[in-house]
């Protein structure tokens, strides 16, 4: 059983919370380095299992 799982409704509370002033260009420091969203998205498997990925990152690269 997989503890990681993307809610197929996660393009829609990605819109929303950019919406209200998430910070697309932020980064986080994990695995050893600073990451943006998108780096991370790219590499994570639950979005590619729900198939939202795509559009997430469709979403972040028209807001940048």
């Amino acid at each position: 059983m997989s503890r990681q799982k993307a809610p197929r409704n996660l393009p829609k509370i990605t819109r929303f919370l950019i919406d209200l002033g998430a910070d697309i260009n932020a980064t986080i420091y994990v695995y050893g380095g600073y990451f943006y969203t998108i780096d991370l998205l790219k590499s994570n498997t639950p979005p590619i299992k729900a198939s939202v990925r795509n559009e997430i990152m469709m979403i972040l690269e028209e807001k940048r």
